[in-house]
C-alpha cells in the first residue's frame, strides 16, 4: 500500500512540475500556439533533468543494493511519467503548429519513447 501512495505521489508531482512548465510558457509567450512550442521545448529539458535525476539514483543504488533498487524504480517511473506528458505537449505542439513530419524522424521518435515508457515495467522484472 505504501508503494502505491509513493507512486501516486511522484505522478502527481510529475504533473505539478509539468504544469509550472505549461504555466511558465504561457507567461513568455504571446500566443497559445506560441506557448505549446514553448511547453513542448521546457518540458523536454524538465525530463532531461528527470533522467539525470535517475541517473545519480543508480549511481547511489550501486552502494546500497536493497533500498536502492526501490529508489531506483522510482525515479525512473517518475522520468518515464514526465516523458509521457513530454510527449503530450510535442503532439499538441506539431498539431497546433502544424509542423511538417519527417516519416524516418518520426519512427526513432516512436521507438524512442515507447523504450522509455516500457522500461520501468521491464526493470523491475530484472534480477
Amino acid at each position: 500500500m505504501q508503494r502505491r501512495t509513493h507512486v501516486l505521489g511522484l505522478l502527481a508531482l510529475g504533473l505539478l512540475l509539468e504544469g509550472g512548465v505549461c504555466w511558465y510558457a504561457s507567461l513568455e509567450s504571446g500566443s497559445e500556439l506560441e506557448t505549446l512550442r514553448l511547453a513542448a521545448r521546457f518540458s523536454g529539458r524538465l525530463s532531461f533533468f528527470a533522467y539525470l535525476g535517475s541517473c545519480f539514483y543508480f549511481l547511489q543504488s550501486q552502494s546500497n543494493r536493497k533500498s536502492g533498487q526501490l529508489t531506483l524504480w522510482f525515479s525512473v517511473a517518475f522520468f518515464a511519467w514526465v516523458h509521457l506528458v513530454h510527449l503530450g505537449f510535442l503532439a499538441a505542439n506539431v498539431i497546433g503548429n502544424e509542423v511538417g513530419l519527417v516519416p524516418v524522424k518520426v519512427l526513432g521518435g516512436a521507438l524512442a519513447y515507447s523504450m522509455i515508457l516500457v522500461y520501468p515495467f521491464v526493470m523491475r522484472r530484472l534480477p
